[in-house]
């Protein structure tokens, strides 16, 4: 493995520890006292499916910006500079370039691709509702799966502007 994949996959795994601990607490916290919790409805598997869908995503950016301008400072990024170039030249070409819009669309697309697939899925096995401990499985597995595809494309986009 290469010093750039295994940088990518360091962050992977501190993303996936964070996000696994910190949806596994917003949901005991959000949907205690709720069992079981309902698919559709406020609050309900539906809505927080695709509130974390999105702001995941958008929260990571946020975070992951000012990481990423220090790695720059360190030098880390000019070591990256040939992966990034190709990086550059992929699908990311078209990211924006303020952490704002980033943040956005980033959540938007992840949200729009992640949220309806899973809630889809979920109705169509006639899941109608869950307990409260599934829940909480439910959401700390889905952000952590979650986490696998945004890590990698937050951290390279957000580096591949100081390239």
């Amino acid at each position: 493995m290469n010093e750039f994949k295994k940088f990518l996959a360091v962050q992977l795994i501190i993303s996936v520890f964070i996000n696994l601990t910190l949806n596994a607490g917003i949901a005991i916290l959000l949907f205690r006292g709720i069992n079981p919790v309902p698919l559709w409805g406020n609050p309900g598997i539906a809505l927080d499916t695709l509130a974390t869908a999105f702001l995941l995503p958008w929260l990571t950016v946020l975070i992951v910006a000012p990481f990423a301008r220090a790695e720059m400072r360190k030098g880390t990024i000019e070591r990256f500079r040939k992966e990034l170039g190709r990086v550059r030249s992929s699908y990311l070409r078209y990211m924006p370039v303020g952490i704002v819009a980033q943040s956005m669309t980033i959540g938007i697309g992840i949200t729009v691709i992640a949220a309806p697939v899973l809630v889809g899925i979920l109705y169509a096995v006639g899941v109608s509702e869950m307990s409260y401990h599934a829940f909480i499985a439910y959401k700390t597995v889905f952000a952590t799966i979650l986490t696998f595809p945004v890590s990698p494309i937050v951290w390279m986009s957000a580096m591949i502007k100081y390239v």
